[in-house]
């Protein structure tokens, strides 16, 4: 099995074990299960039975206007009645939700109907599709009219102040594409990272319009690479830098993961102006005693 497909098969391992609930799996008791606590409450949010029905790896983002952005990764959009899925129904690579949060109690868990979940407008063959679908300028030609390439949502994400009193919204997912040489469920391996960009917030969150850029990969050629995998994966985590987040043009921290060999993980650190997160010449990179490059692939 070569490196790719390796980790792919990881990154698929880890996409199953972090799933949510789908009203499909029944009705839960409310309970204990282990060492942790089933709040009926959030339940009922995601316990949904028409469109939005269930996805897995959730992450949010707070929009700093009293609202919060749900991401998710795979996602049933379809109808289910007696804890079963009806015909038609439809799994697409990512969606989002949002819904306002109390300041005062911000774990509290809102009222199902005021959350709205959003997956992207249905294609010519009437069939629903993600929210962000990238490009297939790297993908081969599809000829049975699937999407050979297509975002898995990080879970990272930062919202910033943009020019003229807006406010911007930097997400990241995983770029995930078809591998030839997998087999079955796991035919796909993740080939980078991209970066979802939304410039006015204030627009109603189905007139978002995001610009999605691809960050860099190492070169082969680098003096840093040692390895042909070793590739990093960019935005599972991103905040401001409390040194300077008080400031008028604070850093972001992102953090990612960079995988030298299967199961074989380590934890790099990158830095740029919060403000040019898009900017990708602005990044620098953690390589350890305190130092920073300007090299995504010294990255430490």
């Amino acid at each position: 099995m070569s490196p790719r497909t390796l980790r792919g098969l990881r990154t698929a391992i880890l996409i199953l074990v972090c799933g949510l609930s789908s009203a499909a799996f029944g009705d839960s008791q409310p309970g204990v299960v282990g060492l942790t606590t089933i709040d009926a409450s959030w339940n009922a949010v995601f316990d949904r039975h028409d469109g939005w029905t269930g996805a897995d790896c959730a992450g949010t983002v707070n929009l700093r206007d009293g609202r919060v952005l749900w991401m998710f990764g795979d996602t049933w959009i379809s109808t289910i009645r007696d804890g079963r899925r009806l015909p038609g129904a439809t799994m697409v690579n990512n969606s989002i939700a949002v819904h306002r949060i109390d300041p005062t109690a911000p774990w509290k868990a809102p009222d199902p109907a005021s959350v709205r979940f959003i997956w992207g407008v249905a294609n010519a063959d009437g069939k629903q599709t993600a929210w962000a679908v990238p490009d297939q300028k790297h993908a081969d030609k599809p000829s049975d009219g699937r999407l050979r390439e297509w975002l898995w949502a990080n879970g990272g994400g930062l919202v910033v102040d943009g020019p003229q009193n807006t406010r911007r919204l930097f997400a990241f997912f995983f770029r995930v594409r078809t591998n030839p040489q997998g087999k079955g469920v796991w035919a796909f391996t993740v080939a980078g990272t991209t970066l979802a960009v939304v410039d006015q917030l204030a627009e109603p969150v189905d007139r978002w319009k995001m610009r999605l850029i691809d960050l860099p990969n190492c070169p082969p050629s680098t003096a840093h690479r040692e390895k042909a995998d070793a590739e990093a994966t960019w935005g599972m985590a991103v905040s401001l830098d409390p040194e300077t987040a008080s400031t008028k043009s604070p850093d972001a921290l992102i953090y990612g993961v960079r995988r030298t060999a299967f199961l074989n993980d380590g934890l790099v650190l990158a830095r740029a102006p919060a403000a040019t997160i898009d900017q990708f010449q602005t990044w620098r990179y953690f390589t350890g005693n305190g130092s920073w490059s300007p090299e995504a692939c010294a990255a430490r």
